[in-house]
């Protein structure tokens, strides 16, 4: 419930028709997001990922930060890191 409702928030100017009753979702959903890097792994060792970002983002967050070194980072880490910064 919590995702939804920020991924309602975020996507809600890209909505062409905000008439529909609460509680259901829209057929289509269109969002573009830029892939930064591929991820060590996902959530778990054995699952690939990648780690996309919104464009032009401006404010401090894990998005716009720079990796200095170390082995490429997994999905744990960005999550990590990002509730650190909250």
């Amino acid at each position: 419930s919590m995702i939804a409702n920020y991924f309602g928030q975020k996507v809600a100017p890209y909505y062409g028709d905000t008439s529909q009753p609460s509680g259901t979702f829209p057929r289509t959903l269109n969002l573009n997001y830029i892939k930064k890097q591929d991820m060590r792994y996902g959530e778990n060792a054995h699952q690939q990922a990648a780690f996309y970002i919104e464009e032009n983002i401006e404010e401090a967050s894990i998005a716009t930060a720079n990796q200095l070194q170390g082995k490429a980072l997994s999905y744990n880490n960005i999550a990590d890191t990002d509730a650190a910064l909250e």
